[in-house]
């Protein structure tokens, strides 16, 4: 997946700022999301993530935590 994404990223000339991403896995599994990381640094995990002034939960939920 990560090669799909780093294609997509050259494809496009996209530089992705590491020090302002973090990542949300949308689900309803109890089972964690495996690590993720762009360009070798690792994207932290958060529960929550506000986009667009919208606060959205990894449950989808519309509660921030």
């Amino acid at each position: 997946m990560e090669d799909c994404m780093y294609s997509m990223y050259n494809y496009w000339r996209l530089k992705i700022n590491q020090s302002k991403s973090i990542h949300c896995t949308f689900t309803l599994r109890q089972t964690p999301c495996p690590a993720v990381s762009i360009y070798g640094t690792f994207i932290p995990n958060s529960q929550s993530l506000k986009y667009l002034e919208l606060m959205l939960d990894r449950r989808l939920t519309w509660q921030s935590i």
